[in-house]
């Protein structure tokens, strides 16, 4: 019985793995173009496009520039803070991915 005790309180105290989010790059645009996700997760940006792109984020207090992600390569971006984030591409400005991050 004690056993038991220990290993349930163990797995409750376990926090829930976070989950990454894959987001393809292709044909210059962003699939899918909207995500909702929660604090901890992470978002996979892979480039299936024959060019290089910049995922960049212009939000307030979200702003990051991950830089140039080339072809067949792939770029992750950790998910810290709940709200809503804008995603652009640098080179191409008609790409746009809206990420809506949840506690």
């Amino acid at each position: 019985m004690r056993k038991f005790l220990i290993a349930a309180m163990l797995a409750l105290a376990t926090p829930a793995l976070a989950a990454e989010h894959v987001v393809t790059i292709s044909g210059s645009e962003y699939s899918p173009t909207r995500i909702t996700a929660k604090v901890g997760d992470t978002v996979r940006f892979v480039n299936e496009d024959a060019v290089d792109h910049a995922v960049f984020i212009p939000t307030l207090g979200h702003a990051i520039d991950l830089g140039s992600t080339k072809s067949g390569a792939s770029t992750v971006l950790p998910l810290r803070r709940a709200g809503r984030i804008e995603v652009e591409c640098v080179q191409h400005g008609h790409m746009g991915l809206l990420i809506v991050v949840t506690q």
